[in-house]
Order: structure tokens, then sequence, then C-alpha cells
């Protein structure tokens, strides 16, 4: 009797934990692997770090410490890139808002402290030298910029940015990364 009762409950963990992917899904997208790009369908799983990419009839299971980048090609045309960095000792897909000399990332919902139960903003930045750091508010968006925050500070309010919104953190780091050194 516990053996059963102990077995049913191992199935109930089991396939409340176990992961779901659509093999069939139709996400058509590319996978860079040390430089190496290759194309098919993919599913991708940030709670786990995990991709399902499938290329005719071979289903393939990265994680993120194996996988440079991931595009994923939207219907209505263009893509969303994925990259992988590490933070806190552990490979991480991020959405890349912005690229060039800063390149911004977003990622919601990485545990920073269990015991506190602290979370991560939803912002970081990559620099030259591949550190990510996270960014939690305005001025530290702009610290960011190094020497170049004073004209910044001014393209972004001349502009009416407001740096809580994606479409307007793209459109400023978009133009930092145009200008020319």
């Amino acid at each position: 009797m516990r053996f059963i009762l102990c077995l049913n409950l191992l199935c109930i963990c089991i396939s409340c934990y176990s992961q779901k992917y659509s093999a069939d899904k139709n996400t058509i997208g590319e996978i860079v692997i040390k430089n190496d790009t290759i194309k098919g369908n993919v599913d991708l799983n940030l709670n786990n770090e995990l991709v399902l990419f499938k290329v005719e009839n071979r289903i393939s299971m990265y994680h993120a410490r194996q996988i440079d980048a991931i595009k994923i090609f939207r219907p209505t045309g263009g893509y969303n890139l994925y990259k992988s960095y590490e933070l806190d000792e552990e490979n991480r897909f991020f959405f890349v808002v912005s690229t060039g000399k800063l390149e911004v990332l977003f990622r919601r919902g990485i545990l920073k402290n269990k015991i506190q139960n602290k979370y991560y903003p939803d912002y970081f930045v990559r620099d030259q030298n591949n550190v990510v750091m996270p960014i939690d508010n305005s001025k530290k968006f702009l610290s960011v910029f190094g020497k170049d925050s004073k004209w910044m500070e001014l393209y972004i309010k001349n502009n009416y940015l407001d740096l809580s919104r994606v479409k307007d953190i793209e459109t400023a780091f978009g133009y930092y990364n145009e200008q020319e050194y």
C-alpha cells in the first residue's frame, strides 16, 4: 500500500516539474554555437535556460552555457535576439534590447537572493568586457554612459524619452551606439 502511495506521489511530482516542449512548434529561428549558425525550429524555455531545437527529424536540447545567441524570427518580419551571458556564475538567456558598444539586456524574474526572496531588476547592461550589470533606475542607466552621461542625459530629456519604457531605452542606446568616437 505504501509503495503504491509513494509511486503515485512520485508520478505527481514528476508531472508537475517536468518540462513541456512542443517539438512540432513552428517557430523558426537560428542558434549560434561557437560561430556556427544552425537554422531550424526553436522552443526557448527561460525558466530552465534550455532550448529545444529541431532540424529536419533531429531534435536537440541545449543549455544556455552551450549557446552564444538565438534568433527567433517573428511571423511579421524581423527577429528577437537572445544571448547567453553569465550572471552569478550561471549562464542565462537575455533578450537583447539594443546592441553596440553597450548592450541593453532584458530579463524578468531572476532571483538574486533566495533567503530574502529578492529579484534582480529587469534591465541589464553588458559592457565591452562582457560584464553584465543590473540597472535598477534611470540614474544608473545614465551612469553606464560614463563620461558621455551628460550629453546622453540631454539627448534623453530633449527627445522626451522615458527610461522605464523598452522602446525609449532602445532609442537612447541605439543613438549612443551609433555615435563615432
